[in-house]
């Protein structure tokens, strides 16, 4: 079950969740919006450079939040990008989550597909001791 709210009324919807990891984008009371789907919610990539610097160019169009009937999660914000670790060879998704900047392991490239990541923008980085490890990317 999923809830979502329109007009300020909540909905209670009984569907299956779109795929994970899908583009899509909304016009919503006129401004026009990107979600990723991560962790079976909608999330309002909030900076074009972020969609550039992390994504492929593969955006379902035409589609609403409440037509895939989803919850709609935190937004993704300016400055996320991918990282790699030189050390290991480890592919983040790496974002702010308030103070703290949060690495999300890109377990293989079938999962960077899979979130329409674009692999070769992923920045060199030399270890990871100075962020956050947050849940892998599966």
């Amino acid at each position: 079950m999923i809830q979502y709210l329109k007009d300020n009324e909540a909905k209670l919807i009984i569907a299956p969740h779109p795929q994970e990891g899908l583009l899509f984008d909304t016009t919503i009371d006129g401004i026009y919006f990107v979600f990723s789907i991560m962790d079976g919610k909608a999330r309002h990539i909030q900076d074009p450079g972020t969609l550039k610097a992390v994504y492929v160019n593969s955006i379902l169009h035409g589609n609403s939040l409440t037509s895939l009937s989803l919850e709609q999660g935190l937004p993704i914000p300016p400055g996320t990008e991918l990282l790699r670790d030189i050390n290991n060879g480890k592919v983040y998704f790496m974002e702010r989550i308030g103070a703290e900047k949060v690495l999300r392991h890109i377990l293989s490239p079938s999962i960077a597909d899979k979130y329409r990541f674009n692999l070769s923008k992923a920045r060199n980085i030399n270890g990871i001791v100075s962020y956050v490890v947050g849940p892998i990317l599966q």
